[in-house]
């Protein structure tokens, strides 16, 4: 099947029992989403075996942040001083602004624009390896 011009579905993990971020070597199977329409497509991850159920899995969104390094679900970006986590909701990927004030004044998070990304954002880490970031 051709790529058609989509990114490719590159993931990580978190062991939640090796408390360490995993790029390679995971085996599961995938599935596509209902939202062919969108370039990015998110996937439902499965494991045929209950050992690596303890991985929390996460997307590339198909973007880098301003200095080229990719971005994934869950991480944290700054842009413009305020700290967001990249979530997908829906059938969309998210900035979700991390402070409650500025979550209820700007609605549930703002839509990832490709050139506010590129130009803009910066990964400063992720909720996983970096909790005190989310608080």
């Amino acid at each position: 099947m051709a790529n058609s011009g989509r990114s490719p579905k590159i993931f990580r993990a978190w062991d939640t029992e090796e408390v360490e971020m995993v790029s390679d070597g995971l085996l599961f199977y995938w599935r596509l989403l209902d939202c062919d329409e969108l370039p990015n497509h998110h996937v439902e991850l499965g494991f045929d075996n209950d050992h690596f159920k303890r991985f929390v899995i996460m997307q590339y969104i198909g973007e880098q942040d301003k200095y080229g390094n990719r971005i994934f679900e869950d991480d944290i970006v700054l842009y413009e001083d305020t700290r967001y986590q990249v979530k997908w909701l829906g059938c969309e990927f998210l900035l979700e602004p991390l402070n409650i004030l500025q979550l209820t004044e700007m609605g549930l998070g703002y839509h990832i624009k490709p050139t506010l990304i590129r130009d803009y954002l910066e990964i400063i880490g992720n909720i996983h390896e970096n909790e005190e970031l989310s608080a």
